[in-house]
Order: C-alpha cells, then structure tokens, then sequence
C-alpha cells in the first residue's frame, strides 16, 4: 500500500496493487523481476490512475 500525493495536482490517494512476478515459476529461489516488471508496472499504474483523477 502507498500514499500517493501530488501538492502540483492537488491529488491524494492509497494505492494498492498486488502482481506477480516470477517469470520462471520457482518460488522461493530469491530470483523475482522486481525491478524489471513489479516497480514499472506499478508506476504505469500510478500515471493512469492519476490521469482519471484529473479529467
């Protein structure tokens, strides 16, 4: 869960999200794609929720 807040946009609001990301299927391995599927979904995210909220 985060607290998002644009003071530019005068937006706030939680955001909470849950994927998975584990290309190869084997948990527990510690080799999960983070940062190459998890953190930039999570931002395209952010930039769609914030362009509904200011229509």
């Amino acid at each position: 869960c985060a607290y998002i807040e644009n003071k530019a946009k005068g937006l706030r609001y939680y955001l909470t999200a849950s994927i998975y990301c584990n290309n190869n299927e084997i948990l527990n391995d510690g080799k999960y794609e983070y940062a190459t599927i998890g953190f930039p979904f999570l931002t395209e995210l952010r930039k769609a929720i914030e362009a509904e909220l200011i229509k």
